[in-house]
Formats: C-alpha cells, structure tokens, sequence
C-alpha cells in the first residue's frame, strides 16, 4: 500500500490494539479504518474529453426549423454538412478542400461521411461540389447526435395508385415501391430544402404518414 494515509492508519491501528490482542480482531480494526478511506478514493468517472468537446460544440451550433419524428425532435444546424469522402484514405482536409469549403472544420468521420463546419450557413438541401455529395445536417436533441438527412423520404399514400402522381406534386424521384407496405421511397430534388419539402407533404391529403430517412450511426446513403 503505496498511499502513506494507510500506512499511518494501519500503524494507527496497531498501535491502539493490545499486544495480546488476537490476529482476527487486529486486522478487523485495520480494515475498520481502512475500508472507509478506500472508498473515499474510488475516482469518479471524468467525461471523456471527446464527449465534452461534442458538448461544449453543440452549444455553439446555430439551430434551425425543427422536425418530429418518431416523437423525436430534430433541429436542422445550418453550419453543418456531411460529405462523401473519395476514399477513406482521404484526408479530412482534403475532402473539405475538394469541394471548395475554406476555412471548414472537421467534427468527425463517419464511416466514408465527413461531418464538418462551415462557415457558411445555408438550408437543409443536398447538392454535389466537386464531385462529391454534400448533405445537410440535423441534431437529435434527446441523444446529442448529429443525423445526416440523405434526401431520401419515406412515404406512406393512403393508396398506392396515387404515389405517381404525389411523387409529380412535389417534385421528387421515385426510388423505390414497397406495394405490401403500402409504402415509397423518394428523393428530394437537390437544391430543394429537404425540411421544407418534407413538411409540404405532410400536409397532403393524400399522404397517410412520411418521415425523412436519417443516418444517425455509420452507414452510407442510397
């Protein structure tokens, strides 16, 4: 026992017992003082270091139009993209120079995505710059994630024959049919706000339930 308040304790403790004091009742008067101490000196876990810069970015972030979904709340961060890296031996720097965002700053990789800052804010619409997609963001405020909204809806119609025809409305690409879910999947025109597209469909009548698909862990977009 390296600590010398232990050292002076058990001493202590001998001490204070009689000569002729049996072997179990000495120790149990050593760990009687001991014990206490020990658990006093139990560290409490720190917060990583990685979790607390999250923290303390997430308070600087501007935040924009909400969405619900799945009773969770969204807030769209303007400052804030996802990029398709070339390859994941390609730097973050690089990858941010590529498409022309000076002055970006890396948050993380996900994956082949890069979550950056930018300097400059914009609306919740995908595009491509230099050659590779750039997403927009959202925060899942109960978790602290940051989710990349992909462009990619899904749609439930109150009937399948008229998917075609909500898919003109608005303006998106049919990805995919799903008959037997009485579902479909689309993809908001780039340049078109996603948030803002999203919340012109639920209002349709024709629409039963949609949600925006939003990656929150590694994966890559459709």
């Amino acid at each position: 026992m390296g600590n010398p308040r232990l050292r002076t304790l058990i001493r202590f403790a001998s001490d204070k017992a009689d000569n002729d004091m049996p072997i179990r009742p000495r120790i149990a008067l050593c760990l009687l003082f001991i014990a206490p101490l020990a658990f006093a000196q139990k560290p409490v876990k720190p917060e990583t270091a990685q979790a607390a810069q999250h923290s303390t970015l997430l308070k600087t972030l501007r935040r924009g139009n909400a969405l619900i979904v799945n009773r969770m709340r969204y807030e769209h961060l303007p400052e804030v993209f996802a990029l398709e890296r070339a390859s994941q031996s390609e730097t973050p720097a690089a990858a941010i120079a590529r498409i022309g965002s000076h002055g970006g700053e890396t948050i993380e990789t996900r994956g082949n995505l890069l979550l950056y800052r930018s300097p400059q804010a914009k609306q919740a619409r995908a595009e491509r710059l230099g050659g590779t997609n750039v997403y927009p963001t959202v925060l899942n405020t109960h978790s602290g994630k940051i989710g990349v909204l992909t462009g990619v809806l899904v749609v439930k119609p109150r009937s399948m024959a008229d998917a075609r025809s909500i898919a003109d409305s608005h303006g998106l690409e049919i990805v995919h049919e799903y008959p037997q879910l009485q579902t479909v999947l689309v993809r908001v025109a780039q340049q078109a706000d996603i948030i803002a597209t999203t919340t012109a469909i639920g209002k349709d009548a024709r629409v039963a339930n949609l949600y925006p698909e939003i990656i929150e862990h590694r994966r890559t977009p459709r």
